[in-house]
């Protein structure tokens, strides 16, 4: 769990990377188009875009890649694009205020009014949103495929053959067929769901990808560097194995 934790920290630093980064470009447009002399909307939108994709980073980590996981591709996306705007529009409005409170000494009720109505609120968040929604629905068009596969599909990758050296880690489940016939058709599949639900961070953790699911059993593969580096190919089944165990009771 510590190293499940660890490596989520992990991705969500990457979020607030990419997203202070995505936050200082859209604020230096934004800085030209309004023809501003100072950069004041490109700090605004380093801020914006930090603490929006921290936000971001910690919502995907923590509660849709774990509480959402079973939920439709349009219920995901269309809930992903109602939580992100209001988290849009609150840090937006907050580190605008906050700009306008401390940098131009206004009162906290005119900071507020200012950064509504005088300073092209509602056009930015739009912008914001936009964008947001376009990033939203290719991030979890990617989360269908295998890591890589997207760009390689658009690259073409697939129509060049080639050898590759890779590992592959073939589980089955441990008499399946008994479980099976204790269970029935119906809730053996929602156990098998649930079985795959909790070895996913344990696969995720080990950079596996998932190349077929095969009944009960689950195939996964490396690159040959990617597998035996840290012996990731190893140390995977012993944690997917020390999650089943951790699970057991459910």
């Amino acid at each position: 769990m510590f190293l499940a934790r660890n490596y989520k920290l992990k991705n969500v630093t990457y979020f607030s990377i990419i997203g202070t980064i995505v936050g200082i470009v859209i604020g230096f447009l934004l800085q030209n188009i309004d023809k501003i002399d100072n950069s004041e909307p490109t700090f605004r939108g380093m801020f914006v875009g930090l603490f929006v994709s921290t936000t971001v980073g910690l919502c995907e980590e923590f509660l849709f890649l774990v509480k959402f996981r079973s939920k439709t591709y349009l219920f995901l996306l269309l809930f992903r694009i109602l939580v992100y705007s209001f988290v849009f529009a609150f840090f937006e409005l907050l580190v605008n205020s906050g700009s306008n409170f401390f940098i131009k000494n206004l009162t906290f009720n005119e900071s507020i009014y200012t950064a509504l109505y005088e300073e092209h609120y509602f056009r930015d968040l739009v912008i914001i949103i936009f964008i947001a929604g376009i990033i939203i629905a290719l991030f979890q068009v990617r989360r269908l495929h295998r890591p890589g596969d997207l760009i390689k599909y658009i690259t073409g990758k697939y129509h060049r053959p080639e050898e590759i050296d890779k590992i592959f880690l073939f589980i089955d489940l441990k008499s399946s067929t008994s479980i099976a016939e204790k269970l029935g058709n119906i809730r053996y599949s929602e156990f098998l769901i649930d079985y795959f639900d909790d070895m996913t961070d344990a696969i995720l953790m080990s950079k596996a990808e998932i190349y077929q699911y095969v009944g009960d059993e689950i195939i996964l593969t490396w690159t040959f560097a990617d597998g035996i580096k840290d012996a990731k190919c190893v140390h995977s089944f012993f944690d997917i194995r020390n999650t089943i165990e951790l699970n057991k009771e459910k």
